[in-house]
This record gives C-alpha cells, sequence and structure tokens, in this order.
C-alpha cells in the first residue's frame, strides 16, 4: 500500500485537478482521481505503447505523475487518432519530457490523455 506524507499534498492535487480539467475541457466539479498504480522504471527501461484498461469503463483518462527524481533523457509519447478533411484516420503524437534535467529532482511533472490514447514511456 503507498501512503503518501507530504501534509502539502491533498491541495496540490487539488489544484492539479483543475488544472488537468482545464487542459481536457472539463467542468472541475465532473473530475476525480485516484490512485492506480506506481510503476518504477529503472535507467535504459521503458513502458512499450500501450492503452491503459479501464476496468469499471469510468475512467476518462490518465493522469501520469512523475514524483521528484534525478534523470537524464526519456520522454513520454502520447498518441492520438483523428480524422482529416477525408475523414480518414490519422495518427498524431506528442512528446513530454517531464522535466528531464536539473528541474526534476525538486518539483513533480504531469501529462494527462484520453482513456483511447496509446502511450509509451522511452
Amino acid at each position: 500500500k503507498i501512503k503518501i506524507q507530504n501534509p502539502q499534498w491533498d491541495d496540490s492535487f487539488k489544484q492539479l485537478l483543475e488544472t488537468v480539467a482545464y487542459k481536457l475541457g472539463v467542468d472541475p466539479s465532473y473530475l476525480s482521481a485516484e490512485l492506480d498504480g506506481l510503476i518504477y522504471i529503472e535507467k535504459g527501461g521503458y513502458i512499450e505503447r500501450v492503452v491503459d484498461d479501464d476496468h469499471d469503463n469510468n475512467a476518462m483518462g490518465t493522469l501520469i505523475i512523475q514524483l521528484p527524481s534525478k534523470f537524464t533523457g526519456g520522454a513520454l509519447t502520447i498518441y492520438n487518432y483523428v480524422e482529416d478533411k477525408n475523414e480518414e484516420e490519422k495518427e498524431e503524437s506528442f512528446k513530454f519530457t517531464l522535466g528531464a534535467g536539473e528541474e526534476a529532482a525538486y518539483s513533480c511533472h504531469f501529462a494527462c490523455h484520453f482513456s483511447d490514447c496509446e502511450y509509451e514511456m522511452a
């Protein structure tokens, strides 16, 4: 079981959810989040391209929070399929470094995506 002992966590997390709601175009009062897992990636490790499994079909998306840590390299890539002008599916990708470098050691970074998006971390 994971226990977060930082006394500022709850207030910071509430503010983060408001930011995520704004970025996703959702009313913050409709958004909630729960800790679903903790992933530790060692040097040279990666997460293969995947879509999160929503067991209860209640998830709108995924929120990834990188806890403070020193690291270099690595990035999160999120893939989304959109229809172009000819109504054909086209893949878009967005890459996030999640604060790689000096600033990552002292603050959390986050990325969010809708539940139908694929992502990988390498």
